[in-house]
């Protein structure tokens, strides 16, 4: 019913107290995200049971996931405005997925907070079409899906971040380039050496190409409604209140409260779920367009009228 200027004083007092980078939850979130990486391809190395494998690459899929989130939330500078934020990013979180750095994704990511939901937004542009116009019949959404599954997107995925050469975002490169060809050449190198490189191929690069893409569509069907023009932010940003269940199965970093992001670019995704109470306490959400789960929103978008 209201953005930040329809807050109390003491609501936007504490609005103030929620934004800003927040280094602490970032970096954990990435070691926990590595650690559970690493654990899982231990075990199923020891394990070599064909299930465990399954479950594996599944699992390292979502992990992949908040990575992609973790260089979003970068983007927006929530873990530090230093260099040496992009920096560990870059090294911990980009490159191992294969995105372009978080100089180059921000300028994609930031154009569509500019130009929201404009000709001049990369967003909005390249999910045009019938494959992101809802409603749609279910077996049209599981063949997308199933097409995600199969590997059929994933190069589509990384090409539709190439920047236009028109887009005046600039955000300084803190690495060099030759740096990133040395990564991935060690990586190779080493993986070789210690015998690993099937293990890696079977789940890094394997999720990579089929479960990674899933999520990534998944995630932005729950994000916005991409077929309004000039839509506004409440006409286009769903708010999805998860249970614990489905948090566990997908975490997506409070991605679920787009609404606040996209009002409060600076807030962490720590806090996201905080600025949705304060809403809350301040009378300004319609409870009847609160989604109570992914079922209840999928529900709503396949058979709208």
């Amino acid at each position: 019913l209201g953005g930040k200027d329809d807050l109390s004083l003491e609501g936007r007092k504490e609005l103030k107290r929620l934004t800003g980078a927040r280094p602490v939850p970032f970096l954990s979130t990435l070691a926990v995200t590595w650690l559970s990486i690493v654990a899982t391809m231990a075990v199923a190395a020891w394990m070599d049971a064909i299930w465990f494998y399954l479950f594996a690459i599944i699992f390292i899929g979502t992990r992949q996931n908040i990575l992609g989130l973790l260089i979003h939330e970068q983007t927006h500078y929530l873990c530090s405005s230093h260099p040496w934020a992009d920096a560990v990013t870059n090294l911990f979180a980009g490159w191992p997925i294969i995105v372009v750095s978080v100089e180059n994704y921000a300028k994609v990511h930031l154009a569509h907070h500019s130009f929201y939901f404009t000709e001049k937004d990369p967003d909005f542009i390249r999910k045009k079409g019938k494959d992101w116009t809802f409603p749609m019949k279910p077996h049209s959404l599981f063949l997308l899906f199933l097409k995600d599954l199969m590997g059929g997107t994933f190069f589509h995925l990384i090409s539709s971040k190439k920047i236009e050469r028109q887009n005046q975002i600039r955000r300084p490169q803190v690495l060099p380039g030759w740096l990133k060809l040395f990564y991935y050449a060690s990586i190779i190198a080493l993986s070789v050496w210690f015998g690993i490189w099937k293990l890696l191929l079977l789940l890094w690069v394997l999720p990579l190409l089929l479960v990674l893409p899933v999520i990534v569509r998944f995630s932005a069907i729950c994000e916005h409604k991409y077929d309004v023009l000039s839509g506004k932010i409440e006409e286009s940003t769903a708010t999805i209140i998860l249970n614990k269940w489905e948090r566990a199965l997908l975490p997506r970093l409070n991605f679920n409260y787009h609404i606040y992001h996209h009002y409060f670019p600076g807030i962490s995704f720590c806090n996201l779920q905080k600025v949705h109470a304060l809403f809350e306490k301040e009378g300004l959400i319609i409870k009847e367009n609160i989604f109570q789960g992914y079922l209840a929103y999928f529900r709503h978008i396949l058979n709208a009228p």
